[in-house]
């Protein structure tokens, strides 16, 4: 059986986004690219670069300064958490995450309608992100 590419390229690390269509790829410590339906939409570089990437409910890139989520659509920083992860994991409802490190785990809930909420009144961003967005 002959494989097929529908895509290809370099590539450090590779995540899915919730939705199947959008992924993600690392390709050095400093830029990171979105790929939609097998285009490329986005290229970005992270403000503290990106030493790995997770996939989900939401971007996550870890730097040396900690993990930043950041928004499929737009690349919006959601926030920004000192700690330093092994791996990332989204409920499939993107409620709820698993930040898991090297010897302990920790497990938040994230609220979109607070995030709504803040961006509507403009409140609660600071350098770090939404303050609120995780409980």
């Amino acid at each position: 059986m002959a494989l097929r590419n529908k895509a290809f390229g370099s590539a450090q690390e590779f995540v899915w986004a919730l939705d199947s269509s959008e992924y993600a790829v690392r390709e050095n410590s400093s830029s990171v690219k979105i790929f939609k339906n097998f285009k490329e939409k986005k290229t970005f570089k992270p403000e503290f670069g990106a030493e790995g990437i997770f996939g989900g409910y939401m971007l996550g890139v870890r730097s040396v300064s900690g993990l930043a989520f950041y928004e499929w659509e737009s690349l919006s920083l959601i926030r920004r958490i000192e700690i330093q992860p092994k791996h990332v994991f989204w409920s499939e409802s993107g409620e709820l995450v698993c930040i898991a490190t090297e010897d302990s785990y920790f497990i938040l809930k994230f609220s979109a309608e607070e995030v709504e909420r803040c961006r509507q009144s403009k409140e609660g961003l600071s350098a770090d992100g939404y303050e609120t967005a995780f409980d």
